[in-house]
This record gives C-alpha cells, sequence and structure tokens, in this order.
C-alpha cells in the first residue's frame, strides 16, 4: 500500500500583512519620486511629487493587492504563486531542495520564505542566495507563520517525492 497523496492546499496572503509590505514599497517608491522631482527643473514645486506620486501609485497598488490578496496553491505536483498584477508562477517540488523562513533584516519588516533549487537548475539563482541564504523567496504576509508555512511547504515537497 502506497502514502496518500497530500489535499490540496490554499494559503492567501492577509490584509494586515499586504499593508506591510506595501508600506516598504512605497517608502522605496516617494523617495525615487522625490529624488526625481529634486533633480527635474520643470517641476513647479518638487516637493509635493513624492506625495502624489504615493498617493496614486500607492493607492492604486494597495487597493489590488488587498482586492486580490496573493495565494499559495499546493498540491502533489508543486506549488502555484498568484500575485495581482504579476504572472502565475509554478514550481514544482522536484525543482526544490529546500525551504527556511529569511529572518528581518533592513529594509525588511516581516520574515521571508526562502526556497533553493536543487543544483544545476537555475543557473543564475545562486547569486541572490548571497543575501538571504537562499536563491529565491515568497513574499511575505501569509495566513500562517512563516515557521509553519515552512513546515508545510516541507511536508508537500518530501511527500512528492
Amino acid at each position: 500500500m502506497g502514502v496518500a497523496p497530500l489535499p490540496p492546499l490554499r494559503v492567501r496572503s492577509t490584509a494586515r500583512g499586504q499593508l506591510r509590505v506595501m508600506s516598504v514599497i512605497l517608502a522605496v517608491v516617494a523617495s525615487i519620486v522625490w529624488m526625481w522631482g529634486r533633480a527635474s527643473h520643470w517641476l513647479i514645486t518638487p516637493e509635493l511629487w513624492p506625495l502624489v506620486g504615493v498617493a496614486v501609485f500607492g493607492i492604486g497598488v494597495l487597493g489590488v493587492r488587498i482586492a486580490i490578496p496573493s495565494t499559495l496553491n499546493l498540491d502533489a505536483q508543486g506549488l502555484t504563486w498568484r500575485v495581482a498584477g504579476w504572472p502565475t508562477r509554478r514550481i514544482r517540488w522536484a525543482e526544490i531542495e529546500r525551504f527556511g523562513v529569511v529572518p528581518p533584516r533592513p529594509p525588511l519588516i516581516d520574515p521571508l520564505i526562502g526556497y533553493s533549487y536543487r543544483p544545476g537548475l537555475r543557473p543564475g539563482a545562486a547569486m541572490r542566495a548571497s543575501w538571504t541564504g537562499y536563491d529565491a523567496t515568497l513574499s511575505s504576509g501569509w495566513d500562517m507563520e512563516p515557521a509553519a508555512l515552512v513546515q508545510t511547504l516541507e511536508k508537500y515537497r518530501s511527500a512528492a517525492r
């Protein structure tokens, strides 16, 4: 008798988590808009452009991110990661060597979920590992604690072997 496959599971992002993620993104965008506004002489009041950029960009993106939460769909073959406004990514369990929690450090305010590919599958991924210790990361703000999510991901990955 074989082991029964794990049932499909959907993990959703939380509105609180999305607010925290977007606050960091909005701060970066505001800084870029402010620097651009200071360098451009044709702007009448460059001091106002960061506020305009944050308001226009931030409200729209934040609204979409909250209205359409990110999802991780786990099944016997792999995970599917969907983020509003970005292409859906499908990652097979056979491609992944390990998952882990990336502790927060500036500019991050929440821990991320890191994953490393099996050697030789993604040649360029190793460059990113120098900052997080993993080849790639999933965003933060899920409806599971990071450590519990890593355990769940590892359980599905192990069951697929």
